[in-house]
């Protein structure tokens, strides 16, 4: 925050106008304001071309979710452009969005947010916000809009039902988040879904919908000044409520086995030539311990290298078939309750003995990689850490090439954790040392269990099977792998 040297006699006008000023941002171009209301405004003055991207957000989606509502965040989603105070109708929704112009457009509900965006030419850069002001905060919810638009919705989830991504994606979800599998379903379930009502979708909105869990990303050939103007006299007006994450919250289990546990999914994406094998634990969440992801980022860059000790631990091992390098990877996934850190492997040939390569893998991991990772903090030399380092500062950079890819890089972050997170990031990490991820190590990897899962095509799992009985593998199909199929 700037700061003004004032005589006293102005001291209480500047005061009230003070919180109003632009905040100074680590990045050239890029400026910070929150309203009166609790809205967090980011604008990215980047003038290469003539157009404005738009993009408002709320902290919510999965994350929001209980076992009662999962999925309806994804149908409000769909109901925004369904009319709203401005645009009465869907067609006049969509006849809108051409008139603005608009270059692309969507929304997408995921596991810590909503959002809404499109790019607009830049001289329509006032009409563009008070397009999404009128979607966002006066949306009509119509009865019949909202009946028209379930099988939509319906038929969304039940296509991805047999998909083996998603049987893969909910099937470890569910097993390594077994406390609030939820949280991480943003498509939710065929009843609730087909079972909303307006009264639902309306708390929804009263609760998320509001100005103080919100931000407006702004960038492009625009100047922050008047986006800040547009901003006060668009949105201004907007109510801030109630914090909808005020009050204790319970979080996911930090451990959620008693042992290592094994699984088996039929993937038919897969040729019967290969297999993937994939060992989980649960990593840092941001709610809870955002130091240790600097060091769980920088491991999982340093670890990536492939020459690196990790890839060549895999590679030389003759039992895991694997041909070289680039078929192996690792890495932690930064959320703010979910958090994730994955070890995998392509494998060749997998009709030889694929449970019992699986099981292998997994105590590879545990006792070549984790244990000297939790133990040795000089595992590293200076120059891998300087390569790590380097890395990482260069994707910001490519990320921070255009003020859509930068705006949406902050929103994630803003999400995840918070924008401060972002702005510190790189001095954070390029202060982290071999000490941190021997710490970071200890906490979450070292004798800790594991899931792991191998995905195999269907016919390699048919001819092996027994194997994979006989030695644990709990087999997740469409009929296991949701968690709301438990109560049916």
């Amino acid at each position: 925050m700037k700061k003004f040297r004032m005589v006293l006699a102005l001291l209480l006008i500047f005061s009230i106008a003070l919180p109003l000023a632009a905040q100074e941002t680590s990045i050239k171009g890029l400026y910070h304001y929150t309203l009166d209301n609790g809205l967090e405004l980011y604008v990215m003055e980047n003038s290469m071309a003539p157009l404005a991207y738009i993009e408002i957000a709320v902290r919510a989606g999965g994350i929001g979710q209980t076992k009662e509502t999962a999925g309806l965040f994804h149908l409000y989603e769909h109901m925004m452009f369904k009319g709203n105070s401005k645009y009465k109708t869907a067609a006049a929704v969509q006849r809108a969005i051409n008139d603005l112009g608009c270059a692309s457009w969507n929304g997408t509900t995921g596991a810590e947010y909503v959002n809404y965006f499109f790019t607009v030419p830049a001289d329509r850069l006032e009409d563009g916000m008070e397009f999404w002001s009128a979607a966002i905060r006066d949306p009509l919810m119509d009865p019949k809009e909202l009946e028209n638009e379930k099988p939509v919705v319906l038929s969304e989830i039940t296509g991805d039902l047999n998909d083996p991504s998603q049987i893969m994606y909910s099937g470890y979800s569910k097993r390594l988040f077994p406390q609030f599998p939820e949280r991480l379903d943003a498509g939710g379930t065929p009843e609730l879904v087909q079972n909303c009502t307006v009264e639902q979708i309306i708390e929804i909105k009263n609760r998320f919908y509001v100005p103080n869990n919100a931000a407006l990303f702004i960038g492009g050939d625009v100047h922050h000044k008047e986006v800040k103007k547009l901003a006060d006299k668009i949105f201004g007006d907007w109510k801030r409520a109630a914090d909808p994450w005020a009050g204790e919250r319970e979080y996911q289990d930090p451990e959620p086995f008693l042992s290592p546990a094994f699984a088996v999914v039929p993937y038919d994406q897969l040729p019967e030539q290969m297999a993937q094998v994939i060992t989980m634990y649960r990593g840092p969440d941001t709610a809870l311990d955002t130091e240790s992801t600097y060091a769980a980022d920088l491991w999982g860059t340093i670890a990536g290298n492939p020459a690196g000790s990790y890839a060549q631990t895999l590679c030389s091992n003759p039992e895991f078939m694997i041909p070289n390098p680039a078929y192996v990877a690792c890495g932690y996934a930064t959320m703010k309750e979910t958090g994730y850190i994955q070890f995998q492997a392509v494998m060749m040939n997998p009709q030889e003995s694929m449970a019992q390569r699986a099981k292998d893998f997994q105590q590879v991991i545990a006792e070549d990689i984790v244990t000297p990772l939790a133990n040795d903090p000089n595992m590293f030399t200076e120059e891998e850490f300087a390569l790590a380092k380097q890395s990482l500062s260069d994707s910001q950079i490519l990320n921070e090439e255009t003020a859509k890819g930068l705006l949406s890089n902050l929103r994630f972050w803003w999400a995840a954790t918070s924008t401060d997170y972002y702005f510190s990031y790189l001095d954070n990490v390029k202060a982290a040392t071999g000490e941190d991820i021997t710490a970071f190590a200890s906490k979450y990897l070292f004798e800790k269990n594991p899931l792991t899962l191998v995905l195999v095509n269907p016919a390699v799992y048919e001819a092996q099977k027994a194997d994979f009985d006989a030695l644990g593998f709990e087999l997740i199909t469409a009929e296991n792998a949701y968690w709301w199929k438990d109560a049916e």
